[in-house]
């Protein structure tokens, strides 16, 4: 059995440590919605750091992030949606985040057409990350560092790179091997390695991979 020798304020600061041993924290990033980016004036992708136990890692991770072998979870952060819908702001909807609804974009060949808004289908996100999504934390799986420039090129990777094979494979009705092969790590590779070379930002252009974090 463990008995402390120390003064009460030794105690407390040994338990202050062993709490802080408990806890760390996570680099993530914010995808911020077009209201916080608009009229609240924060990035796009915004770096932050999120508790380890933070209740981000409870929720489901986008398929095609799990395809690319980069699983991430996106959270909504409550409330932030809705409260942007409910503002109606002129000549913008605040609640609308593109980044985060392409993040999410279905690729399971097995469900075409759901009406679960939760389910993920083929080439669409599910109606939850459509409506009202708002802004969203990303943190990785394994908890290493999410960095923002990993964040915006794999959100972009989506429409920019997948959109194409998704759109022929529809309406040629081809196999879609052709677009799963494309959802693979190399080929995000590739596309971060050519997305870094187009940025004018430096940083940005000499950011590592995510795949060497």
């Amino acid at each position: 059995m463990y008995l402390f020798q120390g003064t009460l304020a030794e105690r407390r600061e040994e338990i202050a440590a062993l709490k802080n041993a408990k806890t760390r924290t996570v680099n993530a990033v914010r995808i911020n919605c077009d209201g916080d980016v608009e009229i609240g004036k924060r990035p796009r992708f915004e770096a932050i750091q999120i508790t380890d136990s933070h209740p981000a890692f409870k929720t489901p991770i986008p398929p095609l992030s799990e395809r690319l072998g980069l699983p991430v979870h996106a959270y909504k952060i409550p409330g932030n949606g809705r409260s942007w819908f409910l503002k109606r702001t002129p000549n913008i909807q605040g609640h609308v985040n593109q980044p985060a609804t392409f993040l999410n974009r279905g690729c399971n060949p097995e469900r075409r057409f759901t009406e679960d808004i939760y389910e993920y289908g083929w080439s669409l996100a599910p109606m939850q990350w459509q409506n009202e999504v708002g802004s969203i934390i990303v943190a990785r799986k394994d908890k290493k560092p999410l960095l923002p420039e990993h964040t915006e090129a794999l959100c972009e990777f989506s429409p920019f790179r997948l959109s194409n094979f998704f759109q022929y494979q529809l309406e040629a009705d081809s196999p879609v091997d052709d677009v799963l092969r494309e959802i693979i790590k190399p080929r995000f590779q590739e596309y971060y390695d050519r997305w870094k070379a187009k940025q004018a930002n430096e940083e940005k252009r000499n950011q590592v991979s995510p795949y060497a974090v």
